[in-house]
């Protein structure tokens, strides 16, 4: 039997610099098809990250890459890194809070001084195909834990996709920097391309229907304030 792990543990905190409301996550049940119907189909990401296991390191392909609007075509910036099975790495988000974003595992950087702009979700998105196993545990966030800090998917038979969603209350987050560790392990025949992977995905949503009445209500008060 094949089998992958990738583990991600964020480790030593997330150093904040930018104003950050009450930190909350937990998992998100919609899948794929949720995401996209509460981001009008990834339009709303600002950015997204994405480590996984490319082809290990052949410069055949990527390991990492990182785009502007949603994880569709060529990356923004990508960069290629060996894959080692037996040792764990250490990785590295950074945000400024207005525009740049990078991301980087042992000296290898992606990144960019142009994305969307701000954000109020930070989505982790791990999948696993076949018999492979994708997690990511134990995350801090400006040096706590928030109440869920562990995801993971299982590709038994197939292709598991699991979300964990943070909100910052309803505001943007922000400037950050989260750290982490991420291990990726298999036996038998390497895992390929996103078949195991973990994705950061930087995004507003659209408002529920009640946040959008008040949001209408409060406009319309002001209006009539001015008045």
């Amino acid at each position: 039997m094949n089998r992958g792990v990738l583990f991600v543990a964020l480790c030593a905190g997330a150093v904040a610099t930018g104003a950050h409301a009450q930190i909350t996550s937990e998992l998100f049940a919609g899948g794929d098809a949720g995401f996209n119907a509460l981001t009008d189909n990834g339009a709303l990401e600002q950015a997204v990250v994405e480590s996984r296991v490319g082809d290990g390191g052949t410069n055949q392909t990527w390991e990492l890459g990182l785009w502007r609007f949603g994880a569709v075509g060529t990356p923004l910036d990508e960069a290629n890194r060996t894959i080692d099975p037996a040792s764990a790495s250490f990785w590295t988000i950074e945000y400024d809070g207005a525009s740049t974003l990078s991301f980087s595992i042992d000296g290898v950087t992606v990144s960019s001084d142009n994305i969307g702009g701000s954000f109020t979700d930070i989505f982790i998105r791990v999948r696993a195909a076949e018999e492979s196993v994708s997690s990511i545990i134990r995350f801090e966030i400006n040096g706590s834990r928030p109440p869920l800090s562990s995801v993971s998917a299982e590709g038994v038979g197939g292709s598991d996709v699991q979300y964990l969603r943070i909100r910052n209350d309803g505001d943007t987050f922000g400037a950050f920097t989260m750290t982490g560790l991420q291990r990726l392990d298999w036996t038998g025949d390497m895992p390929r391309n996103s078949a195991l992977a973990a994705q950061f995905k930087f995004t507003n949503v659209i408002p529920s229907p009640g946040a959008a009445f008040l949001l209408g209500a409060a406009g319309l008060a002001a209006t009539r304030r001015r008045r």
